[in-house]
């Protein structure tokens, strides 16, 4: 059950990436799109792939370690996000 609760995790979490490149990019091809978005959220995808490349490069992934890769992509969604005023 945690196991395709965190699967379903990860696709909400692509999914959220994926419509937040989509918003915020001009006209172009995918791989443009997402050049675009990278290059505007820098740090933060610096961030997350440090964090990503930590985790494969472990022997051995576990629960506790996938939330995390999980968690870290949620946080590039954020990152990418507008902020939201009151």
């Amino acid at each position: 059950m945690a196991r395709g609760t965190l699967r379903d995790d990860l696709y909400a979490a692509h999914a959220a990436l994926v419509c937040e490149v989509l918003k915020t990019t001009g006209p172009g091809t995918p791989e443009q799109r997402l050049a675009e978005w990278t290059e505007r959220n820098a740090e933060a995808a610096e961030r997350t792939a440090r964090t990503l490349t930590e985790i494969w490069e472990t022997e051995r992934s576990t629960l506790a370690t996938l939330s995390v890769a999980v968690r870290s992509v949620r946080s590039l969604v954020a990152a990418g996000a507008p902020p939201v005023h009151s």
